[in-house]
Order: structure tokens, then C-alpha cells, then sequence
């Protein structure tokens, strides 16, 4: 279904051509259009305008300045297919596969307990890497791998492992630049334990912790309020505590009307989170996509 009225294309169609035509070629390229045409037109536009509403934009397919951004980023991403098993492979199959490239990457388990994989920046099957965005999406891909009863499965599902927003009110989250807002803390790839707390039956959740059972976790902080990690940023990180892998916003908290929120938690449908928390203690292993596909290169 199209996200733009006809007067929108119309209008964003005329603000490209008089604006924007140094970029067009690029756009053609990176949305995978035919590149006969010397300006924009409504297929165009509608494609930009879905790339903007992914991102969270403004959807109107006008190119101002945060949509010519989001074209550096769209031709940064990389191919993903390298990421997944074939799709006719039964969860045996899609066990060795996952375990084969955490092999690759640097990890071998021998899933004496489950691992539960997630690769930050890519969907699940997705065929490309995105930028990684504080947003209430699950645009991430999981797959927990478990050997019970010397049967080996994998269930792959999607979440994410980023916040839900720039900023926060909650007290205890760090002012790092002390600009008046609280900065939400994206955690770090890298390789934890998930430890089953004592919840309630249908809203589990697991506490983050390190391989020695202790709270902090590394985390950047988004002190710039932009939504996503990016320069100095990078460089200097805090301890996170009470990071946990919990129902995401599509789920209810129990006797409550919000949905859950996440500032650092790892968050997901709370069905795969119960698939997550039938086990107590889990293997928790955090990829960057982009950064694996580069190794895997």
C-alpha cells in the first residue's frame, strides 16, 4: 500500500527535481531501479518515502538533508546472505550452521548450555545490514541454539538489542555530559551470561550479567540524543546494571496498560523470551552484522 497521497508525489517528485538531482543516480542505485530515467518519479519517491518511514523519518520522499544521510547509510550496508543457513534447512541444519559461524567468528560452543546468538544490525533473513537506531522496532535477528537430549535445535526469532529512545527520566541512568538528559546505554557486542530471574509466569526475564556472574556491563551511552552511536561516542564507555532480556513493547507488563520500555535491555515477543527463560542459564553471544560480514569477507 502506498505511504504518499497523490498530491504528496506530486509535490516530492517537483522538490527532487529542483533539489536533489545530484543524488538521484545514487538512489537509483542503492533501491535497485532502473537507471534510465534522468529524474525522479512517482516509484522513486515512494521507495525513498518507505526508506524514511524504516528509519523513522518524516515519510513525505522529499531529499532534505537527514534523507541524504540515510543514503550514506543505505550505501554502507552490506549483503547479509552470507548470515543465514538455506531455508529449507530443518533446525539440526540451522544449528550447525549458527554454530559453524560462531566457529568462524571466534566461538566455538559445545552447547553444554544453550546459546542464544544475536546479531545486532540485520534482520532476521535479511538480505542487508541497517543502521542501528534507538526505535521501538525489532529489527534485530536471534537464534537460540540448544542440545536436549543430545537433540540440537535452533529457534531463530527477531528483537532488539538496542533501546527504545534517545533519552530517559529514570533515576540511577547516567548523565554522562551533563547537558540536563539522562543518556539510554546501548550495550556492547560481545560474549555474557543470561541467568533466569524469579518472575512471574508470562512475563519472564533473565538478568545480563558477565561470564563471572557479575552485574556491569559495558555500554555507550547516546549523549548527543540522536538515537544511534556514532563518533565520540564510540570511545569511552560505563557499567551498565539490571540489563536484562525481557519482553519487548509489543507485550503488556502484567496489572499495568503500558507496554515495556527499554533503555538497555535486550527485549523481544514475549513468547521467544519464554522460549529464552525455560532454561536458567544461557550463553549470550552479541555480534555486530556489519562487523562479521567484514571478517567473514
Amino acid at each position: 500500500m502506498p505511504l504518499l497521497k497523490p498530491i504528496q508525489v506530486t509535490a516530492a517528485v517537483k522538490f527532487n527535481n529542483e533539489r536533489a538531482l545530484d543524488v538521484l543516480s545514487d538512489f537509483q542505485s542503492v533501491l535497485k531501479l532502473s537507471p534510465d530515467s534522468t529524474e525522479y518519479d512517482a516509484t522513486l519517491v515512494e521507495s525513498i518515502a518507505k526508506k524514511q518511514a524504516d528509519r523513522s523519518l518524516t515519510a513525505d520522499g522529499k531529499v532534505g538533508q537527514r534523507t541524504r544521510e540515510l543514503l550514506s547509510e543505505l550505501q554502507a550496508a552490506l549483503p547479509a546472505d552470507a548470515l543465514w543457513p538455506a531455508e529449507s534447512a530443518d533446525g539440526e541444519a540451522k544449528a550447525v550452521h549458527y554454530r559453524e559461524l560462531c566457529k568462524k567468528l571466534g566461538f566455538e560452543t559445545t552447547l553444554a548450555r544453550p546459546l542464544l546468538l544475536a546479531l545486532r544490525g540485520v534482520e532476521l533473513r535479511g538480505t542487508e545490514t541497517h543502521p542501528v537506531l534507538s526505535q521501538p522496532k525489532y529489527d534485530d535477528a536471534f537464534v537460540l541454539l540448544t542440545n536436549v537430549d543430545s537433540v540440537v535445535d535452533a529457534h531463530e526469532f527477531m528483537g532488539a538489542t538496542h533501546p527504545y529512545q534517545a533519552f530517559t527520566g529514570a533515576t540511577g541512568t547516567p548523565d554522562v555530559n551533563k547537558d540536563g538528559l539522562r543518556d539510554v546505554g546501548t550495550i556492547k557486542p560481545g560474549l555474557y551470561l543470561l541467568r533466569r530471574q524469579d518472575k512471574p509466569p508470562g512475563h519472564p526475564s533473565l538478568h545480563l550479567v558477565k561470564l563471572d556472574g557479575k552485574d556491569g556491563i559495558p555500554t555507550w551511552r547516546d549523549t548527543n540524543h540522536d538515537g544511534k552511536i556514532s563518533g565520540p561516542e564510540l570511545e569511552p564507555s560505563l557499567l551498565a546494571t539490571e540489563v536484562l532480556l525481557h519482553p519487548g513493547f509489543t507485550s503488556l507488563q502484567k496489572g499495568k496498560t503500558a507496554p515495556y520500555s527499554s533503555i538497555g535491555c535486550q527485549t523481544a515477543k514475549v513468547e521467544d523470551v519464554q522460549a529464552v527463560a525455560k532454561h536458567a542459564l544461557v550463553d549470550y553471544l552479541l555480534v555486530d552484522a556489519r562487523a562479521a560480514l567484514t571478517q567473514l569477507a
